[in-house]
């Protein structure tokens, strides 16, 4: 493969192809690499580099309780966070760019123009490619105020219990301005989608559509309790839907629409969300799936890999840049070792498939060498080749110290008496979440099979006495989105 200029110019099966037509090319020896395009992380929250060690064994439900991740968002949105946030960001981003992800959608949280800034300014000094979701109109005022800034954006629809006339004609009228995709953050929960037909008496993505807002570059994330009607105009519209699955089981949220992907064939991609970084392991989560969660649509090792990369790609905008190995492409690539004696026995004469089920099946995070971004060396023998290693580390450490009580230390968080001791995943807690449960921390009877069965009543959807949350809390979470 020849890169100039950042791009992809010639692919031959030899080196030897190569050095006599360029003699004076710089030669890497990939001999006992595996070489893929880079990863796209389509739905991430930088944040969560920090916060989900406190959001940790408890599901989403009752973060609005935790006094500690309240803190902790307070501090991010305050005026004066600027270094903070910037420290952040950066470190999010190398952890991303060490996992493999060359491209990224950063969900914001609804940053003042500072704050924003700053975020992306983190981001950029990774080098990682990323879409910023403004989340709020001071963020689209500050975007549209800017236009000759090299950060890529799209516009948040907000909130479903948020949605009317007046919101969708002026973020959908900002996004044609800008010009930007919209992004709908749909069905994450149950009570979302009760709440869309229960206000406008239609499935949500026939919401969508009614409003002009369902076209095939709208990025939908998440869709855990999406429908087979929204299934089928998510595919007529050539949308992409993008999983967020170990995420949604760490939440216990909820995922039914795993199971009605065995019978609809929409576009995927994957996000980490509020996980640890590494794509990769997203890819992994999605293949033992099966094994555990009965009736959950099984992908083949290319289909999770499509997914991780030119699918993710498109949603995000950019597949006709990035997300496959192509002439004319950005040199986004990732190179993992494969000479590991305690991997398949690899060589010039492996399938496509058999790469492919050796990158999903057997290869770790671990093996990942080196990561290039628009033709330039990010990570280099598994260390960051542009960032000083000790200066992530400082800040690493500084901001988790500055966010939130390290692990041990007695003012840490203490589990909430709703969560229940880590249990294994199961079918019935993966499929239908904690909040779908009739009694907290139990598992619904084995064998039950009605994935719509109505929300839970409204006295359990939440603890008892909940502590008026902060204006800058409500902000992130909204009234009903946790």
């Amino acid at each position: 493969m020849l890169v100039r200029d950042g791009r992809i110019v010639d692919i031959a099966p030899t080196a030897s192809s190569f050095t006599s037509l360029y003699p004076t090319a710089t030669v890497v020896d990939a001999s006992a690499r595996l070489i893929t395009p880079g990863f796209v992380d389509a739905h991430v929250h930088g944040e969560s580099f920090a916060l989900r060690f406190i959001t940790a064994r408890h599901p989403s439900a009752v973060w609005p309780t935790l006094a500690p991740l309240r803190n902790a968002l307070d501090a991010l949105l305050d005026s004066g966070a600027s270094r903070l946030v910037a420290e952040l960001y950066t470190a999010a981003g190398a952890a991303q760019l060490l996992s493999g992800t060359t491209t990224a959608g950063e969900y914001l949280l609804p940053y003042g123009m500072e704050g924003m800034t700053a975020a992306l300014e983190g981001l950029e000094r990774t080098g990682i490619r990323h879409t910023a979701v403004l989340q709020n109109w001071e963020q689209i005022t500050a975007a549209q105020s800017r236009p000759d800034e090299p950060w890529r954006t799209a516009i948040s629809l907000g909130p479903e219990d948020q949605y009317t006339v007046y919101s969708f004609e002026n973020l959908l009228r900002a996004a044609r301005e800008r010009p930007c995709d919209v992004v709908a953050h749909l069905g994450e929960h149950r009570r979302d989608v009760d709440t869309l037909r229960r206000n406008f008496k239609k499935h949500p993505l026939a919401v969508l559509r009614e409003f002009g807002a369902l076209k095939s570059t709208t990025q939908l994330l998440h869709g855990n309790h999406l429908g087979a009607a929204d299934l089928s105009a998510v595919a007529e519209a050539g949308g992409t839907i993008t999983l967020c699955a170990s995420s949604a089981a760490a939440k216990r949220t909820g995922c039914p629409l795993m199971v009605k992907l065995a019978t609809h064939d929409v576009r995927l991609c994957l996000g980490t969300d509020w996980g640890a970084p590494g794509i990769l392991r997203e890819m992994q989560f999605l293949r033992r799936l099966p094994l555990f969660a009965q009736g959950v649509r099984s992908f083949s090792s290319m289909e999770l890999i499509r997914m991780a990369t030119i699918n993710g790609a498109h949603a995000l905008g950019c597949g006709h840049q990035t997300g496959s190995l192509e002439i004319g492409k950005i040199a986004d690539l990732l190179m993992f070792a494969i000479d590991d004696i305690r991997l398949p026995a690899l060589g010039g004469k492996s399938t496509a498939g058999e790469l492919a089920d050796a990158l999903v099946d057997h290869i770790s995070a671990g093996a990942l060498m080196d990561v290039m971004v628009d033709g330039v060396f990010r990570v280099r023998n598994g260390q960051p080749a542009r960032i000083d290693v000790h200066e992530l580390r400082r800040m690493s450490r500084s901001v988790q110290e500055k966010l939130h009580a390290l692990p041990g230390d007695p003012a840490a968080a203490a589990p909430s008496d709703r969560v229940a001791t880590i249990i294994p995943l199961a079918h019935e807690r993966y499929l239908h979440g904690e909040e779908e449960a009739s009694v907290p921390g139990q598992i619904q009877p084995a064998g039950h099979a009605n994935l719509e069965a109505p929300a839970a009543p409204p006295q359990e959807e939440r603890p008892a006495k909940l502590p008026e949350l902060s204006r800058t809390v409500k902000k992130v979470f909204g009234e009903d989105d946790y």
